[in-house]
């Protein structure tokens, strides 16, 4: 019987993965996130060079802590360095969220509710597409879920407290909205009136001390610059509340159904209201009211993705809200028909065709009509879509030179105008200039 109960978890979590592998390397990014890593981890495996931060985020002069890189580290080793050893950290990452999801679903609301949240995050288009995006905030859902259901177990083992504080600890090598879950944890404490062990606390400090350790050696050899430069930002202004309500309103009616129509977002707008003043107990209050203040301090412009915390628990509650009551499950099998039939036509789209497959074939193209002569390779552009280009050509072991006789010009994305001769690789335009011909726009 106990094996039977764990045969459809196990299904999803198989059909999820089949979602995210399959033609993963024409589906998987490969853009300026992608690239970061990659140069990362080579400096690290190639160059020997250790840091002590990762990422640079998009607040000027701060970054984030170096573990998600070194945690990548091994899956570059089993390609050679090629990029799509990402993907199957990522790919890692999504089965390790489903699972703490369900088992956060079945604590709170029962294995009925476990099965469908873990149904609609595996199915969910949005989701899978993030999921073939290699970036630290892979790993914020996975964080947020564990955390959840750390904290709502009804006893807690001093191996719970050693995993809540290495799971509080990484959220720094992660995302500035990952580390939300220190206070969230702080406040969840104080709201619940548990009493004060010292052990405990020292289990959970620990380790934190040791996942932040690096970037704390960094500030000091920098005189805290990121500080300074993280205040600087908190004090030059605020967001719009109302804004900001409305915009985490719209991420969580887009954990549910993946649409942007607006008939479809207010009534799910409707219904996140109402679940979050009708949930019980402080979990999810904190997990909305939290990120959100944080995002009205937030002097910045912000994305959708840094709700991504709110995800896993909104998700759950959500659910385990509608099973409850003949006309709320007439609502939730509505949400899972519409989710189903997103994520078969998200399926049936063409491969990022501006992505890592189609880059890389546009780069070994010009590397064999190069034939091992130096070359120049110039760029026509959109901002932002001239990245990863670099790295796979150091990759070939041909990294272009300036003024050079033998010249290539990269159209990306291919435009209107007609180039004689070129190929195209996807969405990639590759142009042979002639030798006494330079890039002409």
């Amino acid at each position: 019987m106990r094996l039977r109960s764990y045969l459809l978890p196990a299904a999803i979590i198989i059909l999820s993965l089949i979602l995210r592998l399959y033609a993963l390397e024409k589906r998987a990014s490969f853009d300026f996130d992608q690239e970061t890593a990659a140069w990362w981890v080579k400096n690290l495996i190639v160059d020997h060079k250790f840091s002590l931060i990762g990422q640079e985020i998009s607040t000027g002069g701060v970054f984030v802590g170096p573990f998600y890189f070194y945690l990548l580290a091994p899956f570059y080793l089993l390609t050679n360095l090629y990029p799509l050893g990402g993907n199957l950290f990522v790919a890692l990452i999504a089965l390790a969220t489903m699972i703490a999801i369900y088992r956060l679903a079945k604590q709170v609301f029962g294995a009925n509710s476990a099965i469908i949240a873990v149904f609609l995050y595996a199915v969910h288009p949005g989701i899978i597409r993030s999921d073939l995006a290699v970036a630290p905030s892979n790993l914020v859902a996975f964080l947020s879920a564990t955390t959840a259901y750390l904290l709502t177990k009804p006893k807690r083992s001093f191996i719970d407290f050693a995993l809540l504080g290495t799971i509080l600890g990484l959220t720094f090598s992660v995302h500035p909205t990952a580390t939300l879950l220190l206070p969230i944890c702080l406040a969840y404490y104080l709201f619940t009136k548990q009493k004060f062990d010292l052990k405990k606390a020292l289990l959970v400090i620990l380790p934190v001390f040791l996942l932040v350790s690096p970037l704390v050696l960094f500030e000091l050899r920098h005189n805290f610059l990121m500080v300074h430069n993280a205040l600087t930002t908190l004090a030059s202004g605020r967001n719009d509340p109302l804004s900001m309500i409305n915009l985490l309103l719209v991420y969580w009616a887009g954990t549910l159904v993946s649409n942007d129509n607006v008939l479809v977002k207010i009534p799910l707008f409707l219904l996140a209201i109402w679940v979050f003043f009708k949930a019980r107990g402080p979990i999810l209050k904190l997990w909305i009211l939290t990120p959100l203040l944080a995002a009205v301090l937030y002097s910045r412009h912000v994305p959708e993705y840094y709700f991504l915390l709110t995800l896993p628990v909104t998700l759950v509650y959500t659910i385990g809200f509608l099973l409850k009551g003949r006309t709320k499950r007439v609502l939730l099998v509505t949400i899972i028909l519409a989710s189903v039939f997103l994520g078969v036509v998200a399926g049936l789209s063409p491969g990022n065709q501006l992505g890592l497959y189609y880059k890389n074939e546009a780069v070994k193209y010009i590397v064999k009509e190069a034939a091992g002569r130096p070359f120049t390779v110039y760029y026509s552009n959109e901002p932002g879509e001239a990245f990863g280009f670099d790295y796979l050509f150091w990759w070939h072991k041909a990294v272009p030179v300036d003024k050079m006789p033998k010249k290539f010009l990269i159209v990306v994305p291919i435009s209107s105008r007609i180039y004689n001769p070129s190929v195209d690789f996807g969405r990639i335009k590759v142009v042979i200039l002639p030798e006494d011909q330079e890039k002409s726009e």
